[in-house]
């Protein structure tokens, strides 16, 4: 009868307390003794959660406990049902920790529980389990299962660092299971690409560098010298090739305009005039020219993009990525009554012609347009796995 009430204590306190779910907490013993051990912290005097916390308490362990028997007859679990087993241990012991440090719990409470050995055998198990199950993949020794097997070591290594020799078969797992992708060096149409600026093979280490930052799943990418000097053989290869560069010679364009604006003509001064009938405010029209130098370059390019299996030669991606710019400067003289000139017009007047821009800086700009449009295509439509 007294364990009836007892009970029905903790429902009516855990329907009064927090509202809080923490996720750590596994099942309903658990939440009800974490709900009376956040009211003791609160009010460690509080009487009828004093008395609810015995019970509360060993029910609570006393649900751990029953894992024990399936430690001891579970040799066959896998790691990921032994670190479950091990996590539910560890919310016990927590629960426990907490239990033990609110004030008067050591006179409430007549049996005390601990788990860490518990907890330090479940995390060998796991990682035993892990550990086996990653080198039964790795007898396979095929992409498929060593990218499982890698998912294994992983998890044994995170579990029990270092364990055994997790860190060799890890790197084997890691080698076997990663696509190996060699991007080749760029070929710059019918000029060197120091022609165009350059003083190293610029889109080759910047696709490495942003297709290598994108973390692909188990994908590496390397230059061609990388792959030789730790004898890899590819799965993909990349190939860039510029189809066409041109950059154009400056160009001169001159044209003129003619602006007129009706202004009100200002009358004559008081000093200077005799006739105080003659005020002004008549309309007049007024004229200019303005003469406009526009140079101009243009330059344009095609990247083309092949990406393909290197066993079957088959094509995930082949495909022309255009890339256009045009520099133009506009300068302006002007002749008649600045007074029709709108600001447009001063604008062109104001500018000063410099220089041209140089046969490289064009064609980085070329470069930049076509790579962004193709590395664009590449992250949305091309499935390296």
């Amino acid at each position: 009868m007294r364990i009836s009430s007892l009970f029905l204590c903790i429902v009516v306190l855990y329907a009064c307390g927090e509202q809080q779910q923490l996720k750590k907490y596994h099942n309903l013993q658990d939440q009800q003794l974490a709900d009376l051990l956040g009211q003791l912290k609160k009010d460690p005097a509080n009487k009828q959660a004093l008395e609810a916390l015995p019970y509360a308490y060993q029910t609570a362990m006393t649900q751990k406990a029953a894992l024990i028997h399936e430690t001891e007859t579970g040799a066959g679990l896998s790691g990921e049902r032994w670190e479950s087993i091990m996590k539910e241990w560890e919310v016990a012991q927590q629960l426990n920790n907490e239990t033990r440090a609110i004030p008067g719990a050591a006179q409430a409470i007549t049996q005390w529980y601990n788990f860490d050995n518990d907890i330090a055998t479940a995390r060998q198990k796991a990682t035993e389990a892990y550990y086996s199950q990653g080198l039964e993949y790795l007898l396979y020794q095929n992409r498929p299962y060593a990218q499982q097997a890698l998912e294994q070591l992983q998890k044994a290594n995170r579990l029990m660092p270092g364990y055994k020799d997790v860190s060799n078969q890890l790197r084997m797992a890691e080698d076997l299971a990663t696509i190996k992708v060699v991007v080749d060096r760029v070929d710059y149409y019918n000029q060197s690409w120091n022609y165009w600026g350059y003083n190293r093979d610029y889109l080759q280490w910047r696709l490495l560098n942003d297709l290598n930052a994108r973390s692909y799943r188990n994908v590496k990418f390397y230059t061609v010298q990388e792959a030789r000097s730790r004898n890899l053989h590819p799965d993909k290869v990349v190939e860039l090739d510029f189809t066409n560069m041109y950059v154009g010679n400056p160009f001169t364009d001159r044209y003129s305009y003619t602006r007129s604006k009706e202004i009100t003509k200002p009358g004559p001064s008081p000093r200077d005039s005799k006739d105080t009938k003659s005020v002004g405010g008549d309309k007049i029209t007024v004229k200019a020219t303005v003469y406009v130098t526009k140079r101009l370059i243009t330059g344009n390019g095609i990247l083309q993009c092949r990406i393909f299996d290197a066993a079957t030669r088959s094509n995930l991606l082949y495909d022309n990525f255009p890339g256009n710019y045009q520099w133009m400067f506009e300068s302006a003289t002007y002749s008649g009554d600045q007074r029709a000139l709108e600001p447009r017009d001063w604008e062109l007047i104001n500018n000063r012609f410099s220089q041209y821009p140089s046969r490289n800086d064009v064609a980085k700009k070329i470069v930049e347009d076509s790579y962004n449009i193709m590395i664009s295509r590449i992250i949305s439509g091309v499935r390296f796995e």
